[in-house]
């Protein structure tokens, strides 16, 4: 994950099973690094295979042979966002799981000089974790974008067609 604040600051996450993000200055130059204690969690049997039937579909109608290996753990830090006041908001591999009724996503928020503040649980009257995703705008506002996830999914262009299953899995045909 990465992005840039609205000061120019460029923030990175340089391993992808640790909680770490790197904060740069606009020239690059190292500001701080944030970390966590954090024990990124197992995928299960069903991830896995969601992600593997991905990569298959993609290897089946690219011009050349992927080579991929589906890591048993999910990503630490899964996305990155700055408030417009320099907040650092950081989405992580249990942001999305066991979740307390009409919560949505939680966040981890950290000051502007990178001290931890508070865990925000963003509040939901509709939507679904698995199919839909929130977008954070320059105003602090969210945007709830239905299919989100499908869309991310499909993103690639492969030609392949994903389906809802009711199950709440995803399936390429």
């Amino acid at each position: 994950a990465h992005t840039v604040g609205p000061d120019g600051r460029v923030y990175l996450t340089p391993a992808r099973d640790e909680y770490r993000i790197d904060v740069r200055e606009a020239d690059g130059s190292p500001l701080r690094t944030i970390t966590r204690r954090f024990t990124n969690p197992a995928r299960d049997q069903q991830a896995l295979d969601r992600m593997n039937a991905l990569f298959e579909e993609q290897d089946r109608v690219l011009p050349f042979k992927l080579t991929w290996e589906v890591s048993p753990v999910d990503p630490a830090v899964t996305g990155l966002h700055v408030a417009h006041d320099g907040r650092l908001l950081v989405s992580h591999a249990l942001s999305a799981r066991d979740l307390p009724e009409g919560v949505f996503q939680r966040y981890d928020v950290f000051l502007p000089d990178g001290r931890w503040e508070r865990e925000l649980h963003v509040p939901w009257r509709e939507g679904s974790i698995d199919h839909d995703g929130i977008i954070w705008l320059d105003d602090g506002r969210l945007l709830l974008v239905k299919g989100l996830q499908l869309a991310r999914l499909t993103a690639s262009g492969n030609g392949g067609q994903v389906t809802d299953e009711s199950d709440g899995a995803w399936a390429i045909e």
